[in-house]
């Protein structure tokens, strides 16, 4: 398929050539000549788009992956221009954009200055082998930074205009482990003395299946086996939590982890019925 541009030039080539034939051809003549070049043009524009190859995300955006997912931030901010400061919390839903090529963070937060949102692009400029971070949020305010990373630091380098005076910042986000990393973001006016205005911390929040990756399945089977030879279980046999992971269930010296979804499977069956209903409230 020709793209807008190549239709565009093909249709400006065809119609010079059908002014300067109208002049000297006879209409056949012509008409036929037109057919020829337009073929001829066509050919020409689909090869030059064939040559041209699909972009590719750079393979240094493997790294950004650490970042993708839902963290909870919370930390300090510093008395300062910025405002009296405090403390502040908030989430930051991270996933790649169809294409691969940036990572989109679509932050809620709340602290002295108020609620707010920001929506965050991160990417990787291959042509000045820097990370890039663009930034837009409810506040008004929008930041551009270049960034890097050595081992398990990453590095983010920006520039603020605060009335005449340009203001450089300096983000450092410090690796703590797969679901966590500390962050301290400071300013200078001069690149040399740096002050802190907010640090904090990021946790990730993991699924509930990541945590816990036992199949369903396999507990449907496990809890079945209890059931196998008794027709009912009493409440006492059951030692239960529910602090948002999954349930403990120790039945006849056995445990076993019990999800939403394997308790689903389990109310089917008519017996599964009868070895839930002496237990408490699931």
């Amino acid at each position: 398929m020709l793209h807008s541009q190549d239709r565009l030039d093909l249709f400006a080539a065809v119609s010079q050539i059908r002014i300067l034939i109208q002049f000297k051809e006879s209409p056949m003549k012509a008409r036929f000549t037109i057919l020829t070049c337009m073929t001829l043009l066509i050919g020409i524009a689909l090869s030059a788009r064939a040559q041209t190859e699909i972009p590719k995300p750079a393979p240094e955006l493997k790294k950004l992956d650490y970042f993708a997912g839902t963290w909870a931030a919370e930390g300090d901010i510093k008395p300062g221009p910025m405002g009296p400061g405090g403390k502040f919390t908030g989430t930051n839903r991270v996933q790649w954009m169809d294409g691969g090529f940036f990572l989109v963070t679509h932050s809620e937060f709340i602290g002295a200055m108020g609620k707010g949102t920001e929506t965050s692009y991160m990417g990787y400029d291959s042509n000045d082998k820097m990370y890039t971070y663009d930034s837009f949020n409810t506040l008004g305010e929008a930041d551009h930074a270049n960034g890097n990373v050595d081992g398990d630091t990453w590095t983010w380098q920006s520039e603020t205009r605060m009335g005449p005076q340009t203001i450089k910042g300096r983000l450092t986000i410090k690796v703590l482990s797969a679901t966590a990393y500390n962050f301290k973001f400071e300013m200078s006016p001069d690149g040399t003395t740096w002050n802190t205005v907010l640090e904090g911390k990021d946790t990730k929040k993991l699924s509930w299946a990541t945590r816990f990756p036992r199949r369903c399945c396999d507990t449907v089977t496990a809890l079945c086996r209890f059931t196998a030879h008794a027709d009912f279980i009493p409440s006492s046999s059951f030692r239960t939590t529910s602090d948002g992971t999954p349930r403990i269930v120790e039945v006849t010296g056995a445990t076993v982890t019990v999800d939403k979804y394997a308790m689903a499977l389990l109310r089917v069956s008519t017996r599964a019925g009868r070895f839930l209903s002496g237990a408490a409230n699931w």
